[in-house]
């Protein structure tokens, strides 16, 4: 048997913003949020990249997320979800984890632990005629 390994090297996050009542051939609702690995973004969806969109001509769309993750121009536009660099994350509180609301924004890129954070754990370091062992606890 013969497996393929797609290699991706980025995903693009896609909004379903469904321009009429009847959804789509797949029966998505507007605001379903699916990762895509193609370069170009599908018909009848729309990159999560922050951008602002009309009111008006994604209305339904609006609907579902108003202005959650951005007011636009405060009249005619909303801003959708900005996912580039960044993971989705769950609303709610799961079991003893920090409650998250809808469109929160939180976590860093990088992050240098402290002797405090790391685990405890031990390093061996041998060489001919000696045998050495750190411990960090």
């Amino acid at each position: 048997m013969t497996k393929t390994i797609i290699n991706l090297s980025y995903l693009i996050l896609i909004l379903f913003q469904c321009v009429s009542q009847s959804h789509s051939q797949w029966d998505l609702p507007p605001g379903v949020i699916l990762a895509f690995a193609g370069n170009t973004v599908p018909h009848g969806w729309l990159s999560c990249d922050g951008n602002a969109i009309s009111r008006l001509q994604y209305q339904n769309l609006f609907l579902v997320i108003g202005t959650i993750y951005g007011v636009g121009d405060h009249v005619t536009t909303f801003n959708l979800p900005d996912f580039r660099g960044r993971t989705l994350v769950g609303v709610g509180q799961g079991l003893t984890l920090t409650n998250r609301l809808l469109g929160q924004r939180f976590g860093t890129e990088n992050h240098i632990l402290s002797v405090n954070e790391m685990p405890a754990h031990s390093h061996d370091v041998n060489d001919p005629g000696h045998a050495h062992k750190w411990e960090i606890q």
